[in-house]
């Protein structure tokens, strides 16, 4: 058999130009394996596994064995796919969602905040259960300046189908005191949230140890 069957073939061409999702089952196991077998050439060799599809859904295989032997192909290989498959598996595996129902909650999640040099504003979109549908950083300011657009917030609540926000940012100087721009955005949403119906659930300034709930209008310590 001809050492071409080693020499990797358009499939990886195609997916820098036109992205993955433009290849077929058999160009992307082909980028994959990237050579065949002395008995199968790699287009060949790609095209059969791709034909048992129905079977590499359904599978959840751990030994690698068990691939070699169903579809016929080297250890190598079947170490592969069996990786490939374990990759898909956990990442499109469903996360638990994320339930903002108390300040507490929202401080816990923006935990990393506190550690960033500038102001950063984050909003989350929420469902009626105040269950996380989309998390978005607005917005990024100075070390003591951030501005914040309501009709963005408004227009991505709409966009989301979201039921509530819930709006959270940063103050690097280590103290969880609003200033009055920080009062005035949370107004401004407040009332566009009310003319849209969606409700503001709450504003957060947040530290490394203690936040500001615009809702319950209270400094809070965070819990050790």
């Amino acid at each position: 058999m001809s050492s071409t069957n080693n020499v990797p073939f358009k499939p990886r061409e195609k997916l820098s130009a036109l992205g993955p999702q433009e290849l077929s089952l058999a160009e992307l196991l082909a980028v994959i394996f990237n050579t065949g077998s002395k008995q199968e050439n790699i287009q060949l060799l790609a095209a059969r596994i791709s034909n048992n599809l129905e079977y590499l859904q359904q599978v959840v295989v751990q030994d690698p064995e068990l691939i070699r032997q169903q579809l016929n192909v080297s250890q190598y290989k079947a170490q592969q796919l069996t990786a490939v498959l374990e990759v898909g598996r956990r990442l499109f595996k469903p996360a638990p969602k994320q339930n903002f129902t108390s300040p507490s909650s929202v401080f816990k999640y923006f935990g990393f905040l506190h550690q960033l040099p500038r102001e950063e504003a984050h909003v989350l979109y929420v469902n009626i259960r105040q269950e996380l549908l989309q998390h978005e950083l607005l917005t990024i300011g100075s070390l003591n300046t951030l501005y914040i657009e309501p009709r963005q917030v408004l227009a991505n609540a709409l966009h989301y189908g979201a039921a509530g926000i819930i709006l959270a940012h940063n103050h690097p100087s280590g103290s969880c005191e609003p200033s009055e721009a920080d009062k005035i955005a949370t107004e401004k949403l407040k009332e566009g949230c009310q003319i849209i119906g969606i409700k503001f659930i709450d504003h957060l300034i947040i530290t490394k140890e203690k936040y500001f709930s615009f809702r319950e209008q209270v400094f809070f310590t965070a819990p050790q």
